[in-house]
């Protein structure tokens, strides 16, 4: 909602947020498509040696993330993100994910005096396999996530904001390298579709596109 009166900022060629040019992570969307669908012929190929000596794994995620929807999230749609991931998988190689995210852009100069700030926090629980190919661990990930968002936009001291929460679903895979008995490195790709938000009366979503450093610990 606006606060002291302010309207949302935005530009005249269209309904959204203003816009800026494209930043230093357009790309990313790109990049996890392909990246999901080698992982996945890989696992396709993976023998059935039980993926862990121990069932449990706590994961850190440190990355960046590009929102899809411009219209609203521009000039902040390329975040920074982090969160931590807990996962128990069998021998079978099946398993449960739980975890949580929250990505972020800070004081983004749009003009000389209007910046704007945005975020999203979500956690989310989905189904895992796992495999093995020698020193690597291919994974494949997916379930439902609850994610909260919101944009504010600061024009000389005057606050125009707004937030919103919805249900979405993902997908998500890695790839990580035994470097210790119970300490893993890798990179996860991750996909978020299905989501559904309105900011200042705008509809939009808080889907996207994510790559990630992971640091995983078994016990």
């Amino acid at each position: 909602m606006a606060v002291g009166g302010a309207e949302p900022f935005r530009d005249s060629a269209h309904s959204g947020l203003v816009r800026r040019p494209q930043g230093e992570l357009g790309l990313l969307p790109y990049v996890p498509m392909r990246l999901l669908s080698v992982l996945a012929c890989a696992a396709l190929s993976a023998c059935s040696t039980p993926p862990r000596s121990t069932p449990h794994q706590f994961s850190v995620l440190l990355g960046a993330r590009t929102l899809d929807n411009d219209d609203i999230w521009a000039p902040v749609e390329d975040e920074m993100v982090a969160g931590m991931e807990y996962s128990l998988v069998g021998q079978s190689g099946f398993g449960l994910e739980l975890g949580g995210l929250a990505s972020g852009r800070f004081d983004v100069r749009v003009s000389d005096d209007v910046r704007a700030t945005g975020a999203v926090a979500e956690v989310y629980l989905g189904l895992r396999r796992e495999f093995v190919l020698g020193g690597w661990r291919p994974y494949l990930g997916g379930g439902g996530v609850l994610l909260a968002a919101g944009i504010d936009n600061d024009s000389g001291g005057l606050i125009a904001d707004d937030e919103d929460a919805s249900a979405a679903v993902y997908l998500h895979g890695g790839l990580l390298y035994k470097v210790a008995p119970s300490l893993s490195l890798g990179v996860d790709v991750r996909l978020v579709t299905g989501s559904s938000l309105e900011f200042e009366g705008i509809e939009g979503d808080a889907d996207y596109a994510q790559l990630a450093l992971v640091i995983a610990t078994s016990f």
